[in-house]
């Protein structure tokens, strides 16, 4: 895997939550997985 593969999954993940969780509760709730 390269790393720009790895960091695909690693950002992916994040911005995917980032939508939910503002939708959900706000940005606040989100900077812990960054």
């Amino acid at each position: 895997m390269t790393l720009k593969g790895l960091e695909t999954q690693k950002i992916e993940p994040v911005i995917m939550a980032k939508r939910s969780g503002e939708s959900k509760r706000g940005s606040s709730s989100n900077k812990p997985h960054l």
